[in-house]
């Protein structure tokens, strides 16, 4: 669960998110409040080994990620 901001946070509108976005970070989507990207992998090793990595950056940027993985996932 996240904290409220504090002073020195600044909240960014949908609006500015999808502007960044489209400049800096055109394979990411916004969609209901969540930053997405799709990945297509060479196989199914390959995904896993993709998620594994995932999981310990998320994890060290106290960040809960959620990672889909299978055929055709989206």
């Amino acid at each position: 669960m996240s904290s409220p901001p504090t002073s020195t946070e600044r909240v960014y509108t949908d609006a500015e998110i999808l502007a960044y976005l489209q400049l800096h970070l055109p394979l990411w989507t916004f969609e209901a409040g969540h930053l997405r990207r799709l990945y297509k992998t060479a196989d199914w090793n390959a995904s896993l080994k993709m998620v594994n990595a995932i999981g310990p950056l998320a994890e060290a940027a106290s960040h809960i990620a959620l990672v889909v993985a299978g055929p055709g996932a989206r």
